[in-house]
Protein backbone atom coordinates (compact mmCIF):
# COMPACT_ATOMS: atom_id res chain seq x y z
CA UNK A 1 0.00 0.00 0.00
CA UNK A 2 1.17 3.54 -0.67
CA UNK A 3 0.18 7.13 -1.41
CA UNK A 4 -2.44 8.44 -2.75
CA UNK A 5 -3.82 5.42 -0.78
CA UNK A 6 -5.72 6.72 3.16
CA UNK A 7 -4.78 3.74 3.66
CA UNK A 8 -1.36 4.07 4.00
CA UNK A 9 -1.22 7.35 5.50
CA UNK A 10 -3.65 5.80 8.58
CA UNK A 11 -1.21 2.76 8.59
CA UNK A 12 1.92 5.28 9.12
CA UNK A 13 -0.22 7.54 11.66
CA UNK A 14 -0.72 3.89 13.57
CA UNK A 15 2.79 2.76 13.50
CA UNK A 16 4.08 6.04 14.33
CA UNK A 17 1.52 7.17 16.50
CA UNK A 18 1.55 10.54 14.86
CA UNK A 19 -1.48 12.80 15.20
CA UNK A 20 -2.28 13.94 11.43
CA UNK A 21 -4.11 16.82 13.50
CA UNK A 22 -0.80 17.98 14.23
CA UNK A 23 1.64 17.20 10.86
CA UNK A 24 2.67 19.41 7.96
CA UNK A 25 2.55 17.26 4.96
CA UNK A 26 4.71 18.23 1.78
CA UNK A 27 4.55 16.93 -1.53
CA UNK A 28 4.34 18.31 -5.32
CA UNK A 29 1.31 15.73 -6.78
CA UNK A 30 -1.90 17.36 -5.62
CA UNK A 31 -3.46 13.71 -5.71
CA UNK A 32 -1.34 13.41 -2.70
CA UNK A 33 -1.97 16.71 -1.00
CA UNK A 34 -5.50 15.76 -1.37
CA UNK A 35 -5.43 12.59 0.21
CA UNK A 36 -3.68 13.97 2.68
CA UNK A 37 -5.97 16.33 3.61
CA UNK A 38 -8.91 14.01 3.99
CA UNK A 39 -7.19 12.19 6.67
CA UNK A 40 -6.50 15.31 8.64
CA UNK A 41 -3.14 16.32 7.58
CA UNK A 42 -2.27 19.85 7.36
CA UNK A 43 -0.96 20.35 3.73
CA UNK A 44 2.22 22.40 1.41
CA UNK A 45 1.60 21.89 -2.03
CA UNK A 46 5.45 22.35 -3.47
CA UNK A 47 6.12 23.00 -6.63
CA UNK A 48 3.67 25.72 -7.80
CA UNK A 49 2.26 28.90 -5.54
CA UNK A 50 -1.22 28.49 -7.38
CA UNK A 51 -3.80 27.04 -3.94
CA UNK A 52 -5.39 23.76 -5.38
CA UNK A 53 -8.60 21.84 -3.97
CA UNK A 54 -6.79 20.60 -0.61
CA UNK A 55 -4.17 22.81 -0.23
CA UNK A 56 -3.08 24.55 3.01
CA UNK A 57 -0.34 26.53 1.61
CA UNK A 58 1.13 26.69 -1.51
CA UNK A 59 5.31 27.35 -2.27
CA UNK A 60 6.84 27.68 -5.49
CA UNK A 61 10.23 25.93 -3.65
CA UNK A 62 10.59 24.58 -0.85
CA UNK A 63 13.50 26.26 0.22
CA UNK A 64 10.16 29.56 0.40
CA UNK A 65 9.07 27.36 3.70
CA UNK A 66 10.54 29.62 6.63
CA UNK A 67 8.75 32.68 4.97
CA UNK A 68 5.31 30.94 4.46
CA UNK A 69 5.74 28.75 7.92
CA UNK A 70 7.59 31.69 10.31
CA UNK A 71 6.22 30.09 13.32
CA UNK A 72 8.55 26.80 13.15
CA UNK A 73 11.14 29.15 13.54
CA UNK A 74 10.22 31.55 15.89
CA UNK A 75 10.04 28.58 18.80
Amino acid sequence: MCKPSEGAFEQVFNMTNINPHKTLFYDDSTRNIQTGKRVGLHTVWVGTSHKAEGVDIALEHIHNIREALPELWDR
